[in-house]
C-alpha cells in the first residue's frame, strides 16, 4: 500500500530524460546505456537484443529519496545495468546515508566484479559484508559491532 511506481529512472546529471532500451526476454537486462544494449548480441551469440527504444524521465535519486521517503532507506537497491557506479557517485551520503546498499557489481557476461564500486563503497565508509554471484552487500562501518 505504502509502494509508488516511478515510470522514470534515476539519472546522473544532464538531461532530464533518456532513451530506455527494452531487451527481449524478462526485462533484467533493461537499460538506459546504448553501449551495453547494442553489445547484447553479440555477447550473448544473439540470445538477448533491443526490442524497443522508449524515452522516459530521469529523476536525482537524492530529491526521489527525500519525496517519497523524507530521507535514505534503510536498504538501497542499485541494480542499474552499467550505470551503478555513477548513481552512487551522485548519491549524498553525508545527508542521505542507507544503512545497507545491495549493488550489482558482476561485469555482465563475466565473472569480474567491478572494483571501482568496492573502492567507492569503502571509501564512503561501507564494508562488505555478503552478496550473490551478482550483487554485493555493503553495510555501513557505524553499525558495525
Amino acid at each position: 500500500p505504502g509502494d509508488s511506481l516511478l515510470r522514470a529512472g534515476i539519472g546522473i546529471g544532464g538531461p532530464s530524460e533518456a532513451d530506455y532500451y527494452v531487451i527481449n526476454g524478462d526485462g533484467q537486462l533493461n537499460t538506459f546505456s546504448k553501449e551495453m544494449a547494442e553489445s547484447y548480441p553479440a555477447r550473448t551469440a544473439g540470445r538477448y537484443s533491443v526490442q524497443k527504444v522508449i524515452r522516459l524521465p530521469l529523476l536525482d535519486i537524492n530529491e526521489v529519496m527525500l519525496k517519497h521517503w523524507g530521507g535514505p532507506p534503510q536498504l538501497l537497491s542499485v541494480d542499474a545495468e552499467g550505470f551503478e557506479l555513477p548513481i552512487l557517485l551522485s548519491l549524498d551520503f553525508g545527508r542521505l546515508r542507507p544503512n545497507v546498499v545491495c549493488v550489482d557489481t558482476l561485469e555482465f557476461g563475466t565473472r569480474r566484479v567491478r572494483v571501482k564500486v568496492l573502492e567507492l563503497m569503502a571509501a564512503k565508509g561501507y564494508d562488505v559484508r555478503g552478496g550473490t554471484f551478482v550483487n554485493t552487500i555493503f553495510i555501513d562501518r557505524r553499525h558495525m559491532l
